[in-house]
């Protein structure tokens, strides 16, 4: 005989009350391949990140040329001289 409170271990584990209520969890088919390791190739990883890195300032610098340029272009229209 024991003291404490036993465990049955063929019981259920609780679900949340959520969870249960919104059906079973999709499991994935058993053939299913993983996913690819990274190969170093243009398509993903580190050198995919580094493309967005590199994209992204260069669209930011461009954006501020533009910027910078109208402006100018709204500078030298309030300084025009008639």
């Amino acid at each position: 005989m024991t003291d404490g409170p036993t465990m049955d271990t063929d019981a259920v584990p609780a679900v949340p009350a959520a969870r249960a209520a919104s059906g079973p969890v999709p499991v994935a088919p058993p053939g299913r391949p993983e996913p690819p390791e990274d190969d170093g190739s243009e398509g993903g990883g580190r050198r995919a990140n580094k493309g967005v890195w590199i994209r992204a300032g260069i669209y930011v610098i461009g954006f501020h040329v533009f910027a910078g340029f109208i402006m100018l272009l709204f500078y030298f229209g309030s300084h025009q001289h008639h």
